[in-house]
């Protein structure tokens, strides 16, 4: 097999994109991936390189990564992923990886087997990522407005086991506005990625702004809503979740005048007016769609008063129903 040097992207959610390419170009070649995350490519046949990262959470997670590193290829077989030219003519992330990685989008998102959640609750998790802002990577223009993700959070307070995750530490990452209140709180970093994912992996829907809950989310099967702000030049959903990806569980709520500049300080415009109505709208689906359902679910109308005329095909989401695919299955 010949070799070559994969330069990784940088990002968690990046790398849980461009997994399917490096799983079958594995089946190729022999493989040394440069990547700050090699946990979410335990299961396949490859060496690791160190990225010697200064971004803190990538630095963060090599630290604490038990693989064993190779050198550094010197040769010139290398690939460097990046989707920076497909999003600067408008195209999707994972169609600038193509172009990248020389293959089409081999197959779905997928991730190695996790291990057990670190939160077990008596209700169904929702699994809320806070808004925050990061001095390395200062995007104010892509997040919504907190206020929203806390009205959601609200109408999930009494049916759901609210899990807040992130990583702040002041003046490196912060919240932007008070962050939700959750039953359990992980706010500064105690989980692990692989921790996190497990969890994810265990909760009945996840909600916060553009991030890494995206791919994430169709990797593990999971109910996503994602709350816009601006920034939809680079971050519009069929920018993030190439049409291609199974996005039968994802749900957007967008605001009205939804801003597509590419300027990350740009003071968009995030009024969202009827924030209600997109989630009722997104939950309406997922009851619908019985490819999309999974156990443990609530209410289509959680949280928000009934329509007038309530459909009299609006159901509880039953816990009766098949579990979620043991592709991602829990690691002993």
């Amino acid at each position: 097999m010949s070799k070559l040097h994969i330069i990784g992207m940088q990002g968690l959610g990046d790398n849980i994109f461009q997994r399917p390419f490096i799983k079958a170009l594995a089946r190729q070649h022999e493989i040394i991936l440069e990547t700050a995350w090699p946990e979410l490519y335990s299961d396949l046949p490859l060496q690791f390189c160190n990225p010697n990262t200064r971004l803190r959470t990538q630095a963060k997670n090599v630290g604490r990564s038990r693989v064993s590193w190779v050198a550094r290829p010197v040769s010139n077989a290398n690939r460097r992923i990046s989707y920076v030219n497909a999003l600067r003519s408008g195209r999707s992330l994972i169609s600038g990886m193509e172009e990248c990685f020389g293959i089409k989008l081999p197959g779905a998102l997928d991730l190695p087997p996790l291990p057990a959640s670190p939160v077990k609750a008596n209700k169904p998790i929702a699994f809320v990522r806070p808004i925050m802002l990061r001095r390395e990577w200062f995007n104010s223009a892509r997040n919504p407005r907190p206020e929203y993700l806390a009205q959601l959070v609200d109408s999930l307070g009494t049916t759901h086991h609210i899990v807040t995750v992130a990583d702040m530490l002041p003046d490196e990452e912060w919240f932007v506005g008070p962050p939700p209140k959750g039953d359990s709180e992980f706010l500064r970093g105690e989980l692990s990625a692989m921790q996190m994912l497990a969890l994810m992996a265990a909760c009945d829907i996840v909600i916060g702004g553009v991030g890494f809950i995206v791919p994430a989310s169709i990797a593990l099967k999971r109910n996503c809503f994602v709350v816009y702000g601006g920034n939809g030049g680079y971050n519009a959903p069929d920018i993030i979740a190439d049409p291609r990806l199974d996005r039968s569980r994802l749900g957007f709520a967008t605001p009205e005048n939804f801003c597509r500049c590419t300027n990350m300080r740009h003071d968009c415009n995030k009024t969202i007016s009827d924030l209600s109505g997109q989630w009722q709208t997104y939950w309406k689906r997922m009851v619908r769609d019985n490819s999309a359902i999974l156990p443990g679910t609530t209410s289509a109308l959680v949280g928000f008063p009934s329509p007038p005329e309530q459909d009299p095909t609006i159901r509880p989401i039953s816990t009766d129903l098949p579990a979620r695919p043991t592709a991602i299955s829990a690691a002993p």
